[in-house]
């Protein structure tokens, strides 16, 4: 088996098992909402991120080739995840809020479909396949982020829930998400030894990444007295601010080639 249907293989597996697990945990019986919880669940970002999740796992399981239909495909699952919530009798209510979260999350995952199958990305793609082609370092990468998120989500909550009193679980789990992928990648780069495959495309995204770090906190705060959560748009900005510039240091890298 080669190593592009190994690692297809991968995904797949990965897709079947998130899949089981997101169904499994928006089913769940959910008991009266206490008015003092313990912990204030960041719902909404929670579902962004499962969802978003999802639908990369998808798309990168190559069923699909056509972005909209790949789109269309876990957007479509996800009104039937949050319609089974309400017509099962679990105590669970059809929420609009949460499935334009979820919405959100399958579109920036479905926008970087196809980022590493562009002119001059061969190399690069092949490097990747290569990674994931082995079953250890799924696990390995997995416990990384698993392990980072945790454990930034958990030390920032009694961080500020010691020192103002308040838990701030938006931001508690957006960077405790950022730092899982920021980790994960890091991991992914060492070992596929791919420093030099990626060292001119992460200097051309620099400037993109640095106005959308800028960018994302201003549109979070302007609709942070809408109904809408302000982390679920900071991290929405993130996201495609990131691909933004993906897309602008591979035109500058073919530019420079061609020179």
């Amino acid at each position: 088996m080669k190593s592009r249907d190994r690692s297809q293989h991968h995904w797949r597996i990965a897709f079947f098992v998130w899949l089981t697990l997101v169904t499994i945990a928006t089913h769940l019986p959910q008991g009266e909402i206490s008015d003092q919880p313990v912990v204030e669940s960041p719902d909404k970002l929670l579902h962004m991120i499962c969802f978003g999740i999802l639908a990369f796992l998808f798309m990168c399981c190559g069923w699909m080739q056509n972005k909209w239909l790949a789109w269309s495909t876990i957007a479509v699952w996800a009104v039937i995840d949050e319609t089974t919530q309400h017509a099962l009798p679990i105590g669970r209510e059809f929420s609009w809020h949460d499935l334009i979260a979820g919405q959100l999350g399958i579109g920036c995952a479905i926008a970087w479909m196809g980022s590493l199958h562009t002119p001059g990305m061969s190399k690069l793609l092949d490097s990747v396949e290569l990674v994931l082609a082995r079953a250890q370092h799924w696990y390995f990468l997995g416990v990384v982020a698993a392990f980072s998120a945790i454990a930034t989500c958990v030390f920032l909550w009694f961080v500020f829930s010691l020192a103002f009193e308040q838990q701030f679980n938006g931001l508690v789990m957006f960077v405790g998400i950022t730092i899982a992928t920021i980790s994960v990648l890091y991991c992914f780069v060492k070992i596929g030894s791919i420093e030099s495959e990626i060292i001119q495309l992460r200097k051309n995204m620099a400037t993109t990444i640095y106005g959308t770090i800028v960018i994302a906190p201003m549109v979070g705060f302007s609709i942070s007295h809408t109904f809408f959560d302000p982390w679920v748009a900071v991290l929405a900005c993130v996201v495609i601010g990131c691909k933004i510039a993906w897309n602008r240091a591979i035109q500058l890298q073919i530019e420079s080639q061609n020179v």
